[in-house]
């Protein structure tokens, strides 16, 4: 599989102890990355229509189902709903909001496809954000 980005991911889980949402920062080194910028204009003005479609690597170790994901350390998830950004980012944020205000290319993930047939090089998650 070709790459040409590296990425990272803010997977949403709940803190039993806090009893609130945090965000899990994972980072992954070779994936693909491509992006589309756009705008729809509407009655009431311009509105955002960026989207991106990541296609990650299966081998990769630490991914865990959805349903099964607690946030535990060196794990990761994909799941409607998370943070998918460019780069390698060091910061963890308590708000989210203030990812999105720091960084470009933060996506919230919309769709998440395994395509798990071929050749076990190009097996991978086909991951795409808005």
């Amino acid at each position: 599989m070709y790459t040409n980005a590296d990425i990272t991911l803010f997977c949403k889980c709940y803190d039993a102890t806090t009893r609130l949402d945090i965000w899990k920062r994972t980072q992954i080194k070779g994936v693909f990355w491509d992006n589309c910028k756009g705008a729809n204009v509407k009655k009431s003005g311009m509105e955002k229509a960026d989207s991106v479609v990541v296609f990650i690597p299966l081998m990769l170790s630490g991914y865990v189902e959805p349903k099964s994901y607690t946030g535990a350390e060196g794990t990761w998830t994909l799941k409607p709903g998370d943070k998918i950004c460019k780069g390698l980012i060091d910061q963890d944020f308590t708000k989210i909001t203030d990812l999105e205000k720091a960084h470009d290319d933060v996506h919230d993930i919309t769709k998440v496809d395994k395509k798990d047939f071929g050749s076990a090089n190009m097996r991978h998650w086909e991951v795409g954000g808005a």
